[in-house]
Order: structure tokens, then C-alpha cells, then sequence
């Protein structure tokens, strides 16, 4: 396991719970109880301050500190928090759930990268509104691209402690 892991479980579980708060202001019912809510966000600062710590301790690189393997401790943390959300919300991180939302990304990936390659290639002028509906479909698969490798990493670590269902 990696800092990149790390961080990739961070960026899932983060845009995951934001999207819940947004929905339940516009009136939607939450799907993460807020007491459970609590008690991860205190899991999961208690382990970023670990690996702080360690990150200090070894002095590491800004160039190489994603690369750079997670101690024991941390990789038992995080094994401890993926498997306790995994159970908290199956539907939503367990690996045929991660499956699901990782094939839904890539489909996105590849829609808006191809369509924006296409709107490209059809020869309208950069002064077309095509042209701007390309740069925007660029951006949304270059966007969708690093939701796939996020939610890539999440399965891969979520499949290690669970088994596949």
C-alpha cells in the first residue's frame, strides 16, 4: 500500500459524503447516519495524523511521498477503516458496488473523451460552440479519468480485506 492509496480512499469517501450532505439539504434522506459519520471522520484524522507523523519521520520527498509504502501501523488503520465502512455501506463500498461505480467512471471517461476528440475532429471552426462543447467534454473525461483511478485503487484495496461477493 501506498500514500497514493491512501489518498485515493481519502478523495472516494470525501466526494461520497459530500454529495450525501448536498442531497440531504435539497431534501433527500441521508444515507450516512451522522453519529457513524462522526466516528469515521475521527478514524480517518486519526490515521492521517499517524501518517503525518511518519511522513515527518522520514523526511520524504514531495517529488516521491505518493509512491511511498504506508507503514504497518497505517496499513492496518486503513485496512480497520475500509473494512468498517465496507460494513456500514455495502451498497455502496463493497467491491461489486465499487465494480459497478468504477465500470459507470470509465463509461463516462470514454464518452467524454471520445466526444470530445469527435467534436475536434469535425473541423468546426474554434469560433463554433462545438468547439467549446469539446473543451468541455475533454474536461469532464479528464475529470472522470481520475474519479476511475480513485475508485480503481479504493476496489483493489477493499477487495484485499473483503471477500468478493
Amino acid at each position: 500500500m501506498t500514500e497514493f492509496d491512501l489518498r485515493a480512499v481519502g478523495w472516494v469517501v470525501t466526494r461520497d459524503t459530500f454529495v450525501d450532505i448536498v442531497l440531504s439539504v435539497l431534501g433527500s434522506r441521508r444515507t450516512i447516519a451522522t453519529d457513524l459519520l462522526v466516528g469515521l471522520a475521527e478514524q480517518w484524522s486519526a490515521l492521517q495524523h499517524a501518517r503525518a507523523e511518519e511522513r515527518s519521520a522520514r523526511r520524504l520527498a514531495r517529488a516521491d511521498f505518493l509512491a511511498a509504502s504506508l507503514s504497518s501501523r497505517t496499513a492496518n488503520g486503513l485496512d480497520a477503516f475500509l473494512s468498517r465502512i465496507v460494513a456500514a455501506y455495502p451498497t455502496r463500498y463493497a467491491p461489486s458496488a465499487l465494480r459497478r461505480r468504477l465500470r459507470i467512471s470509465l463509461a463516462q471517461t470514454g464518452v467524454g473523451l471520445a466526444g470530445g476528440v469527435l467534436l475536434i475532429h469535425a473541423g468546426l471552426g474554434p469560433d463554433s460552440i462545438a468547439a467549446d462543447a469539446a473543451l468541455v467534454l475533454l474536461a469532464m473525461g479528464t475529470w472522470c479519468l481520475v474519479t476511475s483511478v480513485q475508485l480503481w485503487r479504493t476496489y483493489q484495496l477493499v477487495r484485499r480485506i473483503v471477500p468478493l461477493d
